[in-house]
């Protein structure tokens, strides 16, 4: 399996090294730290089965490369993984087209149970999205990583697609 990790922190790239290779015996992942390096990995040839994509990319629109990216190969599923977990993010990507969004202050076992969803055709979105009620930003906290609880709990797994607020597209799949 290969995958394409793309962040402009490089500890987090390692990090996320790290993470990843424990969703087979076999993973190689290419890690690049911003939209060009990742435009020439893809470009290179290299078949990749998966891309984590950050959406601060310092000066850098993650959302921009996420539309590019789908437009460019449709069927290569991409993950957000981003410091933020605010519901209008998570929606914004979903949207795009990623099939997943994993918030940084996850677990590392939530990152790989989310991957192994997308991977197995799933889609994945944090328990935090499932909440009833739009989660706002304040006029403080455009880059402010919120504090809050990855662990499931029934109540919230319980969570229906009607509660989620999906495009019927977005249900269609």
């Amino acid at each position: 399996m290969n995958v394409l990790v793309i962040d402009d922190h490089p500890l987090i790239l390692h990090a996320m090294r790290s993470v990843v290779q424990q969703l087979a015996e076999r993973v190689e992942v290419v890690g690049v730290t911003g939209s060009q390096p990742a435009r020439e990995a893809l470009a290179a040839g290299g078949e990749f089965d998966l891309v984590l994509l950050d959406i601060q990319l310092g000066h850098e629109d993650g959302f921009a490369l996420l539309e590019e990216l789908r437009s460019a190969y449709p069927a290569l599923p991409i993950v957000v993984v981003a410091a933020s977990d605010f519901r209008e993010d998570v929606m914004r990507a979903i949207d795009m087209g990623a099939m997943g969004f994993v918030p940084k202050c996850s677990p590392n076992e939530v990152l790989v149970a989310a991957l192994e969803m997308v991977l197995s055709g799933g889609i994945y979105l944090p328990p935090s999205v499932m909440r009833s009620g739009p989660q706002q930003r304040s006029a403080g906290q455009h880059g402010a990583l919120p504090h809050w609880d990855d662990r499931l709990d029934s109540e919230r797994a319980a969570a229906t697609v009607a509660s989620l607020d999906l495009t019927p597209r977005q249900k269609e799949v």
